[in-house]
């Protein structure tokens, strides 16, 4: 099984925290149990960066972008679908980003299953409310009405989701 990992942040960019962190251990260890594992991501130093690398056993992709190394835009689509088109299933870190939606519609479009996991986003805490709820209201709503699933990451999270998708996809 082909899973592809779509994430803005991913190892070694350990300067965004504890994301990458997860993500890359996650990563190494279902490798280590056998499975394909892919991921797509971005180079927050290099943002015309279009290589493929491998770290840790890993396969990499980066995708160049425009915008801040936090919130980077992708401005080449034709990895990510390529990526998306070949994927078994498809697993979407975060929230307020553009790749994860871009990987949905990818999803859909080639009918793969793909799971979506906000890690702690869902309900907007931090900077920028208005412009997170109406994110929120156009795009995640989306997005957790097509996933096959989401994970939430602690009970709590769970919580919040319940109300916006049915308790089976949680």
């Amino acid at each position: 099984m082909r899973i592809l990992f779509v994430t803005p942040f991913y190892a070694p960019e350990w300067k965004f925290g504890g994301p990458p962190r997860k993500i890359s251990s996650l990563a190494k260890e279902l490798v280590r149990r056998g499975h394909d594992i892919r991921v797509t991501t971005f180079h927050s130093d290099r943002p015309h960066d279009l290589s493929a690398t491998t770290i840790d056993s890993v396969p990499v992709q980066y995708l160049p972008w425009f915008g801040s190394a936090r919130y980077p835009c992708p401005t080449r689509w034709c990895a990510l679908r390529d990526e998306v088109r070949s994927a078994s299933v498809v697993h979407c870190f975060g929230l307020y980003n553009l790749i994860c939606p871009a990987a949905a519609f990818y999803a859909i479009r080639y009918r793969k299953p793909f799971v979506v996991e906000p890690m702690g986003m869902f309900v907007p805490r931090m900077r920028r409310f208005f412009l997170k709820r109406i994110y929120n209201f156009v795009i995640t709503r989306w997005m957790f009405r097509h996933a096959a699933a989401l994970i939430a990451t602690s009970e709590l999270e769970a919580n919040e989701f319940r109300g916006s998708v049915a308790d089976n996809k949680i």
